[in-house]
């Protein structure tokens, strides 16, 4: 707490303490004085400097609170001007809920107290016990005076306690709650930076191809020509509109969740084989074998297993254009669905031969797929041939 915050809090809490001090020193010396007039008047001026002292010393407590509390106990013996302060202390210290600290302040006040009434004779006369019952008499006085004080402070205490608690567990909640807003701020991104990539990026590889085929090779006839322009054409309007769907899901935000359906209403053969026939399109002989049942394939698997392959036969092409391209897909219901994509490596590729652009995150991308569907996706280049292999679960 600040020293602005403290001084707020002593702001009603040390008017309150000097009030009782005032009202109980009063009230027992009138009572003292009339039953000895005779007394001396120095001890009602320790009696006060005391109370005066033990004021000063409570509100400075947040410096040293249990030093300070015992001396305003040692003083209560003394002084019965005191005791608003020592109240006040007690219960401050005892916010703590410390046995040990609660057995300090009771065995000070305590023996202040038996000192007094040792030495009380020398100037008030007899005492009213002696031997071990004074001991006994005063500390089951203390008990019972100590207890109240002890007991409010020790439910003041618990209540801060639990107050601290219930913040920071709002406290954790919140930056729980800012944690996961950015994790799946951060999903959302890589999701949508993954469909950006898989689809846009396949679709301007082809673009590239098609455009490389017609800018180096010499000798097309018209209708050749006409080919590559409306291959171009229709690539470039499936990237278009693969980004108009991106930012309908940046603007949406009921759809931003939506699962991304390449080619909604065609089972996953049928995609995978317009793949190849736009991968053959482009200059590179594709061949599917698909031997599984595909239709039983779950719709969400089939959509990461389309990316999957989608992006396997981008880097075929971006890698080895020209190059006849392989796609098994083998598996059935219950158990998985394997998937090995395959194409020659190391061939001398001509110099005015079309590469497509990339940004060499694909297979990256392909990886993060398999897991995502809980699955697994490798890669082995070998001496003559590259090939991506991956499996996906298959549930019935």
């Amino acid at each position: 707490m600040t020293a602005r915050g403290r001084l707020r809090r002593h702001l009603w809490q040390l008017p309150l303490a000097a009030l009782i001090s005032l009202t109980s020193g009063v009230v027992v010396w009138v009572d003292v004085i009339t039953v000895d007039p005779d007394i001396s008047p120095m001890l009602l001026l320790l009696d006060l400097v005391l109370g005066i002292a033990s004021m000063v010393l409570v509100g400075l407590r947040d410096r040293a609170p249990v030093t300070i509390t015992l001396l305003i106990c040692a003083a209560t013996g003394f002084s019965v001007f005191a005791l608003g302060p020592w109240l006040l202390a007690v219960v401050s210290l005892s916010t703590r809920r410390s046995l040990r600290l609660v057995a300090l302040m009771l065995a000070t006040s305590i023996a202040s107290t038996v000192l007094v009434e040792l030495i009380r004779p020398l100037h008030l006369g007899d005492m009213p016990f002696d031997g071990p019952w004074l001991v006994v008499a005063l500390a089951l006085t203390g008990v019972v005076v100590f207890a109240p004080p002890i007991l409010t402070g020790w439910i003041v205490g618990a209540r801060r306690a639990l107050v601290e608690s219930l913040r920071n567990e709002a406290r954790a909640a919140e930056a729980e709650r800012r944690v996961a807003g950015e994790q799946a701020r951060t999903e959302e991104r890589v999701r949508i930076s993954r469909e950006i990539h898989d689809e846009v990026g396949h679709r301007l590889s082809l673009i590239a191809l098609h455009a490389g085929a017609m800018e180096y090779r010499e000798g097309l006839t018209a209708e050749q020509v006409q080919h590559e322009a409306g291959v171009i054409r229709s690539s470039a309007h499936q990237a278009m509109g693969e980004v108009r769907r991106t930012l309908q899901v940046l603007r949406d935000d009921e759809s931003r969740h939506r699962p991304e359906d390449p080619d909604p209403g065609l089972d996953l053969e049928t995609r995978i084989r317009h793949l190849a026939q736009e991968a053959d399109d482009a200059g590179s002989p594709t061949e599917v074998r698909a031997p599984a049942p595909l239709a039983e394939l779950p719709s969400s698997s089939a959509r990461h297993v389309h990316r999957i392959v989608q992006e396997a036969l981008t880097n075929a092409l971006r890698h080895a254009p020209g190059a006849s391209v392989e796609i098994t897909l083998d598996g059935r219901p219950d158990d998985r669905l394997e998937l090995t994509v395959t194409n020659p490596r190391n061939r001398r590729t001509p110099k005015d031969a079309p590469v497509a652009v990339g940004g060499g995150l694909g297979l990256v991308g392909a990886r993060e797929r398999a897991e995502l569907a809980g699955g697994q996706l490798v890669t082995e280049a070998g001496e003559d041939e590259f090939i991506v292999r991956a499996w996906v679960p298959w549930p019935s």
